[in-house]
């Protein structure tokens, strides 16, 4: 056992001395990275909202009929994200593939669960599409509103990248990580399915179920609505995706608010996985 003179030598040690060196100046580092990251943060939320009220319509919701009940809606989230994926998680193929939340098999069986919430809440309603008024903003608006929130994602992705510094995790989402991991011969269903088919299924869950039964209730109103749906989406990804998720499901109730479409937010979101998809495939 070392004596006490031994450890007050430590502080004339040349390398003991270093090493304190080296861990300060690195837990100095990241704490001014975070400080820079909230700034850059905070600067790129300001500017994308500044931007975006400039292409703000005024509200076209209109009345959401429809017969569903809460009931209804605890039985399709029962659905999407428990008894489907069990049943499907049970086969053979499945069972084999590993962690990688990229395989197309994977995000296949997270698209049919998702669909069998849809079926549902469908067969329910009567109502396969729970959008029914007409827009008349060109798609060009839709792009333009994804361009104008690109400070903001930026801005929160530097944040969630600082975060992930100082907890030692990981800021990517599983999907976008296991993504670049993938063979050329697999990444081409998983991109047909993350980009064309999981942002309708999520938009009309989030923004078009829920957010229609949300309106519907007496006294809720759309800014509530836009809440509690960018809450509950953002809370359904995995915990370190969730500061650029936050502002995402911000932006697409917003943009589903304006325009009282689901088709703008859809494409808002398609926009947003396929550039998740591609930065592994550039920076690797």
């Amino acid at each position: 056992m070392p004596s006490r003179a031994g450890f007050l030598s430590c502080g004339k040690n040349p390398a003991a001395s270093s090493c304190i060196s080296i861990v300060t100046c690195s837990g100095t580092y990241r704490f001014s990275g975070l400080i820079l990251s909230l700034l850059s943060a905070g600067v790129g939320v300001a500017a994308s909202v500044l931007l975006l009220k400039r292409l703000q319509r005024g509200s076209a919701e209109e009345p959401f009929l429809h017969h569903l009940g809460g009931k209804d809606l605890f039985v399709g989230l029962l659905l999407w994200m428990i008894c489907i994926p069990m049943i499907l998680e049970a086969l053979p193929s499945l069972a084999a593939l590993g962690d990688n939340k990229a395989h197309p098999k994977i995000v296949l069986k997270n698209s049919l669960a998702g669909l069998s919430a849809w079926a549902w809440l469908a067969y329910r309603s009567k109502i396969l599409w729970p959008i029914h008024s007409d827009s008349s903003q060109p798609w060009r608006w839709g792009i333009h509103c994804a361009l104008a929130s690109l400070p903001g994602f930026l801005g929160l992705s530097m944040l969630g990248t600082s975060l992930a510094e100082l907890t030692g995790g990981n800021s990517t989402q599983e999907v976008v990580t296991g993504f670049g991991e993938l063979s050329w011969s697999l990444r081409l269903p998983t991109l047909v399915l993350v980009v064309l088919v999981v942002p309708v299924i999520e938009e009309v869950l989030f923004r078009g179920w829920l957010w229609g039964f949300l309106t519907s209730r007496a006294g809720f109103g759309s800014w509530r609505a836009l809440l509690f749906t960018t809450l509950v989406f953002t809370l359904m990804h995995e915990p370190s995706a969730w500061p650029p998720l936050l502002f995402l499901g911000g932006i697409l109730g917003w943009v589903r608010w304006q325009s009282g479409q689901l088709r703008y937010a859809i494409l808002f979101h398609t926009l947003y996985n396929a550039v998740g998809c591609m930065l592994p495939l550039i920076f690797t």
